[in-house]
C-alpha cells in the first residue's frame, strides 16, 4: 500500500449510486399559457409542456429526529496529526474517545441516540435527536459546532445504448497496454464507499459458488436474500471473508434502512453496524469489478483496469431503495483513512503482520453525486480532509445532463477529481460526452468541474450471479473507471521513486504533504478531447474536463503540469520566508518530488490555510466568474515538472477551443513561451486572460428561462438573442506544452466573462432620481421598486465560529451543513400584462381594478457571491394575507421547476396551509450570479387587485440544507418580533407613496438619466410600508446590483 504522501524530514510549523440528490417528487401541474403575451424583458410564462413539482415541505411533525453531527472542540486528526508519532496518534484517539464518551452521556440524557464516533475527518459524533432538541447540543461544554447530516434520494442513470466489455474499455483507454508494460495496480488500496461488494463472485476473488453467496448474504446456505429467516447481518464467513482480492470493509448501513425497522424503537428509522459488508443490491459490485475485477479466467481479457489492486469495501448505500445515509457516507470516509484501525489499537505496528503505522486509503471511490454541489456540505469537507491526509478521492460528477452548475457533490470538492460520463465511440470512431453528463461549473466559485471523462456504460459483475455480468452505466461506472487507472499511475509513480511505496511500515513523516491533487493533474493532463452529445462541435470544459482519460499517456509521460497560484500566492506572503528565497513554491516542490531540501524549512506556513491552497491545485486553470467594465487582465501560476532523469526543452502556447469565441474579448497567453527543465527539474509560468469588455456579447442569459440551457445552436448572426447559452459565453482554452514525445500535456483553461454597467445614484433631487453610468461600454438597465423594506445586514454566526465579515462569504465554512441566507431590500410593483388572466384560465380583475395584473415582489441579499446559479440553496417565501385579516392565504415561491434537477427557477403559488403542489405561472426572473430575485405572480391568482391593501411578509430560507425535509429559516422581513409573520407589510399596488415614472430605464455607457416619480394621492394610507425607491440594476458587478432611495 502507497500513501499520497511525501516526507518532509524537518519540523514545520502548523445516491445515482452515481448517486445523485433528488428533492421530493410532487404531482405535475403545468400551466396552460399561451405565447405572444406583450411581457417585460427577461420575463417568461412557464408554458404547459414545462414540468412543474415543487410542493412545500411542511414543517417537522412534533417528535421528528434528525441526524446531526456533534463536533468537538478538537481538530480532526487527519489535519493536525500528519506529523506525529504513531504513538502520539494513537494517544490523541483515546483522548478523543474519552470526550465523546462524556459528550454521548449528555446526548443520551438529552434524549438523543448516539449513531457513531469519528477519529479521523472529524472530532466528534453522529447522533439523532428531536429536532427541536438539536439546538441544546450546541450549549453542551466542550461542543464547537452541531452540523445536521442529510439523507439523499437517489437515482441511478438509465442504461445507453451501447455498453462496453471490460475488455473493449481497456482497449479504449489504454490500460491494457498499461497492464502488458507491468503495472496491474499491486499494492494499492483502494475503497469503495457504496452498497457493498459481492465477495463471493468469481472476479471479486470469490468461488462463484451461488451457495456461497447465500451462505454470506443469509448465514444458511439454503435460503436467499428476502426469505424469511435471511440475516444479512450476521457475521461473513471466515473462510469467504476478507479474501484475497477483498481485504476488509465494514456495513456502517444495515439492510432495513431507509425502510422502518422495529429494532429502531423510537426513531423508526435507523441505521445499524455489521461486519458484513455484503451486497444485496449490487451497485457496489459493479462499481469494483470495472475498477480492480480479475480476469474469470488466467490471462483473461475481462478483467478491471486494475485488477492488481486491494479492495476496502464500506457500505453506505441501499441501492435497491436507491438511497445513500448521510450518516454511514461520513462514518465510511472516516474509516478509509486508517484501514487496519492501528489508530485504533486494533493491531500493533511492528508486532501485529501487515499492521501500520501510517494507513489511509491510496485512492477512496464515491460513486455518489448530490446536484449542486455546495462547499458547506459535510461530505465535501470529509472528501477534502481524505485527501489531504493522503487518498485521492475519486466521484462521479452526476447523471443530470447539460444544465448549468449542476455538477454535484463531493465531485464540487476542490480536492476531488471529478469524473463525468463519456459515450463509447460511435459507429464513425468519434467520442462524444454522454448526453446526462452533469455540467459545471462548480456553483460556490464557478470553479472548473468537472475534471474528467471516462466511459461508463460497462457490462460488470452481478451480484449473487456468481460468475454473471451485467450492464452498468452513467457516471456510476465512469468513476471507477478513472479510480482504476489512478491505482496504475500511482504504482507507476512509486517505481520511479516519486512516491515512497511503503510510507506506514514506520511512524509517520514529521509532516508529510499529500500527492492526491498532482496525482489528479497527472490524469488530468493527458485527456482526449471529446465531441458534444450531438456531435456538432467540442464538448465544453464544463461537461468533459480535460477530456476522457488516457491511461496510456498518463503512464508514459514524464511531465507535470498543475495551476498552483493559491499555493504560490500563500508562501509570497509569508513573513518568514521573505529575504530567505526567491521561489518558496519551487523549492518546496524540489523537495516533495525530488528530496533537495527546502531553504527556510522552519518558516513555511501550515494549518487551515495550507489545507486550502493545497487542495485547491488542479490539473486546470479556472478564472471564473469575471464580470468587467473595463478591459482587465487576469494571471495564474501554473507549474510544469520534469519528473525524468534527463533534461527536456518545452515549448508552450495557448489558444481559444470553440472558433466562435475568436476576437470576442478574450486572449490567452503564456509567459515564458519556452522552457528548459534539467532532470528533476520544475518551474513555473504564467497564464494570463485578457478580457476586453466592449467585444464581449451582450448578456442575455439567466437563472429563470434559461436555466437549463447549458447548450444551444441555432443559424443566426445574433445567437445570444435567438439561442443564449452557457456555451455561449464562457470561454474555453487550452495551454499546450510540448516536450516531445509522450511529454505533451494540456491543461484546459475556463473563464465566463461577462460585460457590466456601473451604474448608480448620483443624486436624489425633487422628484427625481439621477443616475450615472461610468462604465464606457455597456448601457445599464435599471428597474425600479416600490422599496418596502431594509433589513439589517447581519453576521450570521454559526455557534461559536466568528465571522470573517458581515457579508457571508460562499465556502467560509466548509462542512457547517448550512449556507445563510440574510435578506437586503424589499421591493414590489405591478403593471398590466393585456389577456394574461384568459391565457391563464384565471377570472378577470374586478370593477375598478388593473386589469391583467402582475404583481412582482424584488427580492435581494447581502451574500456575496451568492452563487451561481439562483436555484439553490436559496428560497424565498412571500406569505400574503390579501383580506387583511390576519391570516395568510397564498405562499408564493421560488424552486426548481422539476424538484431539484430542472434547472430552472420558477415561482410557485399555492393556497396556505396546504401541502400539495403549488402552481406555477411564471419563470424566475433571476441572473446568475446574482443578489437579486424577481418573483411574478398573476394578482387573480393570490387574491390581489390594485384598489385594494394586502398584508404580507418575506421568509428567507436555506433550501439545500433542509432540516427533516424543511428548508432552514434565515432571515424574515418584517424582522421577526417576536416571530417571523407576526408582523407584516401593508402595501397596495394602486396607492403607491412613490410610484416610478417608467418600468425601466437605460442608462447610457459614460452617461447619466433621470428616473422620475411620483406620489400617489392616497398612498400612505394604501401604502404605508413604502420608504422610497428600490432599484435593480441589470448587468451590475457583485455588490452593486441594487440600490434603495429613501424618500420618506
Amino acid at each position: 500500500m502507497a500513501s499520497r504522501t511525501i516526507k518532509l524530514l524537518v519540523v514545520l510549523g502548523l445516491f445515482t449510486l452515481t448517486f445523485s440528490i433528488a428533492g421530493p417528487r410532487a404531482v405535475t401541474s403545468p400551466v396552460a399559457a399561451q405565447r405572444g403575451l406583450e411581457l417585460p424583458a427577461y420575463r417568461a410564462l412557464v408554458q404547459a409542456a414545462d414540468q412543474a413539482s415543487w410542493a412545500d415541505p411542511g414543517r417537522s411533525a412534533p417528535g421528528a429526529h434528525v441526524a446531526a453531527l456533534v463536533q468537538l472542540d478538537l481538530p480532526p486528526l487527519a489535519v493536525v496529526g500528519h506529523e506525529w508519532s504513531h504513538a502520539r496518534r494513537l494517544e490523541y484517539v483515546r483522548q478523543v474517545a474519552a470526550e465523546q464518551r462524556r459528550v454521548a452521556a449528555e446526548v443520551q440524557a438529552l434524549g438523543g441516540t448516539v449513531l457513531a464516533g469519528f477519529t479521523h475527518a472529524a472530532a466528534g459524533l453522529a447522533v439523532a435527536v428531536e429536532a427541536a432538541t438539536a439546538p441544546a447540543l450546541r450549549d453542551l461544554p466542550g461542543v464547537a459546532a452541531v452540523v445536521q447530516v442529510s439523507d439523499y434520494a437517489v437515482d441511478q442513470g438509465a442504461p445507453g445504448p451501447a455498453t462496453a466489455t471490460l475488455a473493449e474499455l481497456s482497449a479504449l483507454i489504454g490500460a491494457d497496454a498499461v497492464r502488458e508494460l507491468g503495472n496491474d495496480g499491486a499494492g494499492i488500496d483502494i475503497a469503495i464507499v457504496d452498497s457493498g461488494i459481492d465477495y463471493t463472485h468469481v472476479k471479486l476473488g470469490g468461488s462463484g459458488s451461488l451457495a456461497d453467496y447465500r451462505r454470506a448474504a443469509c448465514g444458511d446456505a439454503g435460503l436467499a436474500p428476502g426469505q424469511p429467516g435471511c440475516d444479512p447481518s450476521r457475521p461473513p464467513p471466515p473462510d469467504l471473508f476478507p479474501n484475497s482480492k477483498v481485504r476488509g470493509g465494514f456495513d456502517y448501513l444495515g439492510d432495513v434502512w431507509p425502510n422502518p425497522d422495529p429494532r429502531c424503537g423510537e426513531l423508526g428509522v435507523c441505521i445499524f453496524f455489521d461486519a458484513n459488508p455484503i451486497d444485496l443490491a449490487g451497485h457496489g459490485t459493479s462499481v469494483a469489478d470495472i475498477m480492480t475485477g480479475l480476469a474469470t479466467r488466467a490471462g483473461g481479457a475481462d478483467s478491471g483496469v486494475a485488477p492488481g489492486a486491494n479492495l476496502w469495501v464500506y457500505k453506505a448505500c441501499n441501492g435497491d431503495a436507491g438511497l445513500c445515509n448521510g450518516v454511514a457516507l461520513l462514518r465510511a470516509l472516516d474509516a478509509a483513512l486508517d484501514l487496519d484501525g492501528s489508530d485504533r489499537g486494533l493491531c500493533t505496528p511492528g508486532v501485529t503482520p501487515g499492521c501500520r503505522a501510517y494507513d489511509p486509503a491510496d485512492i477512496i471511490n464515491l460513486s455518489v453525486s448530490f446536484s449542486y454541489g455546495q462547499p458547506e456540505d459535510a461530505l465535501v469537507l470529509f472528501a477534502d480532509i481524505a485527501s489531504y491526509y493522503g487518498s485521492l478521492v475519486v466521484a462521479s460528477a452526476g447523471n443530470d445532463g447539460d444544465r448549468p452548475f449542476i455538477v454535484g457533490s463531493p465531485a464540487a470538492a476542490a480536492a476531488v477529481l471529478a469524473v463525468a460520463e463519456s459515450a463509447l465511440p460511435g459507429a464513425t470512431g468519434d467520442e462524444r460526452i454522454a448526453a446526462s453528463a452533469s455540467r459545471g461549473p462548480r456553483i460556490a466559485d464557478n470553479g472548473a468541474k468537472p475534471d474528467l471523462a471516462a466511459p461508463g456504460a460497462i457490462a460488470s459483475a452481478q451480484a449473487g450471479s456468481g460468475t454473471e455480468v451485467a450492464p452498468f452505466s452513467g457516471a456510476s461506472g465512469s468513476a471507477p473507471v478513472a479510480a482504476g487507472v489512478a491505482a496504475l499511475i500511482i504504482q507507476q509513480l512509486e517505481r520511479l521513486g516519486v512516491i515512497d511505496a511503503n510510507p506506514g511500515l514506520a511512524d509517520a513523516p514529521q509532516l508529510p504533504l499529500s500527492l492526491a491533487p498532482l496525482v489528479k493533474s497527472v490524469l488530468m493532463n493527458s485527456g482526449t478531447s471529446l465531441l458534444s452529445a450531438d456531435g456538432a462541435g467540442p464538448a465544453p470544459i464544463t461537461l468533459q474536463g480535460s477530456g476522457r482519460l488516457n491511461a496510456l499517456a498518463a503512464f508514459r509521460g514524464r511531465t507535470l503540469a498543475w495551476d498552483a497560484t493559491a499555493m504560490a500566492e500563500l508562501l509570497a506572503a509569508e513573513p518568514a520566508l521573505q529575504g530567505c528565497t526567491i521561489t518558496p513554491l519551487i523549492d518546496l516542490l524540489n523537495y516533495l518530488f525530488f528530496r533537495t531540501p527546502p531553504p527556510c524549512a522552519s518558516g513555511y506556513p501550515f494549518g487551515n490555510r495550507l489545507f486550502r491552497a493545497w487542495n485547491a491545485q488542479a490539473g486546470s486553470v479556472s478564472f471564473g466568474y469575471q464580470p468587467v467594465a473595463v478591459p482587465q487582465t487576469l494571471q495564474r501560476q501554473v507549474v510544469v515538472v520534469n519528473y525524468a532523469r534527463s533534461s527536456r526543452s518545452y515549448t508552450l502556447g495557448t489558444s481559444l477551443r470553440f472558433a466562435e469565441d475568436i476576437g470576442r474579448g478574450v486572449s490567452l497567453s503564456v509567459s515564458p513561451a519556452s522552457l528548459y527543465l534539467p532532470g528533476n527539474g520544475s518551474a513555473v509560468v504564467t497564464v494570463t486572460a485578457t478580457i476586453d469588455p466592449q467585444r464581449l456579447r451582450p448578456w442575455t442569459l439567466n437563472g429563470g428561462a434559461l436555466g437549463a440551457t447549458g447548450s444551444a445552436s441555432c443559424p443566426s448572426e445574433r445567437p445570444e438573442i435567438d439561442c443564449p447559452s452557457l456555451t455561449l459565453f464562457e470561454v474555453d482554452g487550452v495551454l499546450d506544452i510540448d516536450g516531445g514525445a509522450n511529454n505533451q500535456v494540456s491543461v484546459p483553461i475556463h473563464v465566463l466573462p461577462r460585460r457590466v454597467a456601473e451604474v448608480s445614484v448620483s443624486r436624489v433631487l425633487e422628484q427625481r432620481v439621477l443616475l450615472a453610468n461610468p462604465a464606457p461600454f455597456t448601457p445599464g438597465l435599471v428597474e425600479p421598486f416600490a422599496l418596502v423594506d431594509v433589513s439589517p445586514n447581519k453576521c450570521d454566526r454559526l455557534d461559536d465560529v466568528p465571522c470573517e465579515s458581515l457579508d457571508y462569504i460562499v465556502g467560509a465554512r466548509p462542512g457547517s451543513g448550512q449556507s445563510p441566507v440574510d435578506l437586503r431590500f424589499v421591493g414590489l410593483r405591478s403593471y398590466s400584462v393585456p389577456g394574461l388572466n384568459a391565457s391563464l384560465g384565471l377570472p378577470a380583475a374586478p370593477a375598478g381594478a388593473l386589469p391583467d395584473e402582475v404583481v412582482e415582489f424584488a427580492l435581494t441579499v447581502y451574500d456575496r457571491p451568492f452563487r451561481a446559479s439562483p436555484n439553490v440553496p436559496l428560497r424565498f417565501e412571500v406569505y400574503i394575507d390579501a383580506n387583511r385579516d390576519g391570516v395568510s392565504d397564498y405562499v408564493v415561491a421560488n424552486a426548481d421547476l422539476g424538484g431539484g434537477r430542472d434547472g430552472r427557477n420558477a415561482v410557485f403559488v399555492r393556497a396556505a396551509g396546504t401541502p400539495g403542489p403549488g402552481r406555477s405561472y411564471f419563470f424566475t426572473a433571476a441572473d446568475v450570479n446574482t443578489q437579486n430575485w424577481v418573483l411574478p405572480v398573476p394578482a387573480a391568482a393570490v387574491g390581489l387587485r390594485s384598489d385594494q391593501p394586502f398584508n404580507f411578509y418575506v421568509r428567507a430560507l436555506d433550501a439545500f440544507f433542509q432540516s427533516n425535509g424543511v428548508p432552514q429559516l434565515w432571515d424574515c422581513s418584517p424582522a421577526p418580533a417576536p416571530a417571523c409573520g407576526a408582523t407584516a407589510h401593508t402595501m397596495q399596488t394602486g396607492q403607491l407613496r412613490f410610484r416610478p415614472d417608467a418600468r425601466e430605464l437605460s442608462v447610457p455607457a459614460g452617461g447619466s438619466a433621470l428616473l422620475g416619480f411620483s406620489e400617489d394621492a392616497g398612498g400612505v394610507t394604501g401604502s404605508p410600508a413604502q420608504t422610497g425607491l428600490l432599484l435593480l440594476f441589470r448587468d451590475a458587478l457583485p455588490e452593486r446590483g441594487s440600490d434603495a432611495v429613501i424618500l420618506r
